[in-house]
């Protein structure tokens, strides 16, 4: 029944083709992710990340200070996404800062901690040792780690990193463009694949440029 209903939709459970542009293929989970997170990054922007969530109890976040990891305000921009909630940083984990992928799989456990481990691999390619750092780290204080990720994270500063980076549009801002005619043609038409162009969705810094640009 879900199928069949997916189906009148347009939403087929289906092998990716390339060359079909009548259909999402697994893009939609992602899309609404980043649609949604405006307020997210603009909270984080807007107040820093002096302090990262640790756990809840109740409907209590319970947070530490970045200092107790060793790290100082010149590492923040290394932790994009740490302050997400849970499930968006587990949806979004090729969009977030380095360290959160880092300290994220510091503190999940097997069977969590493979994906976190990929991310890792991904995003400090150009740092050899990664992994071995993130598997000393494991079972530690924080304390104990706070020498050696403060000296990581330096060097992740000068060697820079491959994590992607997505714009964020405040979703208002989306829903005027698709619902003024005026708009929509302008993107759609004379700003041909731009994050507003259906058949190429961009939230790359060039596609932001192309929609705030005049």
């Amino acid at each position: 029944m879900m199928k069949a209903e997916a189906a009148k939709l347009g939403l087929e459970y289906t092998q990716s083709n390339r060359s079909d542009n009548n259909h999402w293929y697994k893009i939609a989970n992602p899309l609404f992710n980043i649609l949604s997170a405006f307020k997210m990054r603009y909270d984080k922007i807007r107040i820093v990340v002096s302090r990262i969530p640790v756990g809840k109890k109740g409907n209590t976040t319970d947070y530490v200070d970045i200092s107790q990891y060793g790290l100082t305000p010149a590492h923040h921009v290394l932790l994009e996404g740490s302050t997400y909630k849970p499930e968006r940083r587990s949806a979004m984990a090729q969009t977030l800062g380095p360290l959160t992928a880092v300290l994220a799989a510091y503190k999940s456990r097997d069977p969590y901690r493979n994906k976190w481990i990929e991310t890792v691999k991904r995003d400090l390619v150009y740092i050899r040792n990664a992994i071995n750092l993130c598997n000393a780290m494991q079972e530690k204080r924080a304390e104990e780690i706070a020498p050696a990720l403060s000296a990581f994270a330096d060097v992740i500063l000068i060697a820079g990193t491959r994590n992607a980076q997505r714009a964020f549009f405040p979703l208002c801002f989306i829903i005027y463009c698709l619902g003024t005619a005026d708009q929509l043609k302008k993107c759609e038409i004379t700003r041909a694949h731009t994050p507003m162009d259906p058949t190429q969705v961009d939230f790359s810094g060039k596609g932001m440029w192309l929609v705030y640009q005049p």
